[in-house]
């Protein structure tokens, strides 16, 4: 199958030059080359904006144009095409620092044969080729390697953002272990101040009646003693219960957490005089016994939470199944509120734990913790947990504050 011929544009000012040339061309049997001949400069650029060429056989002295700048013009119309000089042996010094510039290659005019040109416009197109692949594998491992340098800095951005999320983590976390050492020490100081000063008081006391009772007493003397021994014993066993149940109230583990949360608003009220309304669902209370230890505690420690900081007397607590998948604890109050955006790790209450542990807690069995608050218009806390197991998959993602907030109103 025969090759396509050679597209060359010559640019020459001399028509006896440009004759020879193309004869010189005729005359080389294994290719073929179709000639167009212009002799100014501005003719070969507009015939290069209009036509394809493979080559350009350009004379650098024009009758329009002259030196390296003929060459810079027709470079910058078709960068693309290899250039071929045509020079006098005069101008050998001009044709030799044009090829510095990017020609492919030169020929004196007078002293080229038809293979000498032939060649010399093969090995232009090849060497033009050759520098295009260059430059197109150049300019795309310079993507690549841009792209691996974005990824890398995306890649390190990430790491450095995972450490210093770690990091911050691993400062939760500590402070966490902190907090719940300092609540357990001071549970301890609690309980034992407890047992010191009414337990132990009223068994001293119980020990001082006896002994009055073992040197003999008169008759009604000695009934005095018992009533005051019975009166003793059971504000003591009162004590105890009272502590048992502070400590863990065995109602929660015996009929559930709905009356456990009874339980405690009552005991809220008559210990720290906070009326609380407490409203439950019929299906909401959890059968997991972690769950519902977890649930009592926050709840406990939320309200010791309102005692303290809101300034009111009454507060509100609900638990509520919402679309049969999750438990919801509400805990309300109309208090002084705060600024829930800047809610600290928090230190915990004598007994209880704070905010930052509720969240945490809640966090590894696939629940949440979602304050609304803000100062002068009291404050809202959602508990929201997975009505499955603890550690099971959870059955969606916790619901909308904003189906909350519709139920609500």
């Amino acid at each position: 199958m025969p090759t396509a011929p050679v597209r060359v544009l010559l640019v020459e000012d001399s028509p006896s030059d440009a004759q020879l040339l193309q004869e010189h061309l005729l005359e080389v049997g294994f290719e073929r080359f179709r000639v167009t001949h212009v002799e100014r400069l501005q003719d070969a650029l507009t015939r290069l904006s209009n036509e394809v060429f493979d080559v350009v056989l350009l004379d650098l002295t024009l009758p329009d144009s002259s030196g390296l700048d003929t060459f810079s013009r027709i470079h910058s119309q078709a960068p693309d095409i290899p250039l071929v000089v045509l020079t006098s042996i005069t101008d050998q010094d001009l044709a030799i620092e044009a090829v510095r510039h990017g020609v492919q290659d030169y020929l004196i005019k007078g002293q080229a044969d038809a293979r000498l040109i032939a060649r010399a416009i093969r090995y232009a197109i090849e060497r033009q080729d050759m520098e295009r692949d260059l430059r197109r594998s150049q300019e795309r491992y310079r993507r690549l390697a841009d792209e691996l340098e974005g990824l890398v800095e995306a890649r390190t951005s990430d790491l450095r953002q995972t450490m210093l999320a770690v990091e911050q983590r691993t400062e939760q976390l500590r402070s966490l272990a902190t907090q719940l050492g300092q609540a357990e020490e001071r549970e301890r100081r609690r309980l034992a101040q407890a047992i010191h000063d009414h337990l132990q008081q009223l068994l001293v006391a119980a020990k001082f009646h006896v002994g009055r009772l073992s040197i003999g007493v008169p008759v009604e003397t000695s009934r005095q003693i018992g009533n005051q021994l019975e009166q003793i014993l059971s504000e003591s066993i009162e004590a105890t219960r009272s502590l048992t149940f502070e400590l863990s109230p065995p109602i929660l583990y015996e009929r559930g957490l709905v009356a456990a949360l009874e339980w405690l608003g009552d005991w809220v009220r008559s210990k720290h005089n906070l009326a609380v309304t407490f409203k439950a669902d019929g299906e909401a209370d959890p059968e997991n016994q972690d769950m519902r230890i977890l649930l009592f505690q926050a709840t406990r420690e939320l309200l010791f939470n309102v005692v303290k900081h809101a300034r009111v007397n009454a507060a509100e607590v609900e638990i509520r199944l919402v679309d049969g998948a999750w438990f919801q604890l509400l805990v309300t109050d109309q208090g002084i509120g705060f600024d829930s955006s800047s809610i600290p790790a928090g230190t915990a209450s004598p007994g209880g734990f704070g905010l930052f542990s509720i969240r945490e807690r809640l966090g590894l069995i696939g629940g949440k913790m979602e304050v609304d608050s803000a100062p002068g218009r009291g404050s809202r806390f959602t508990l929201t947990v997975p009505r499955g197991t603890p550690g099971s998959a959870n059955p969606g993602s916790p619901v909308d504050q904003s189906s909350l907030r519709d139920r609500r109103n």
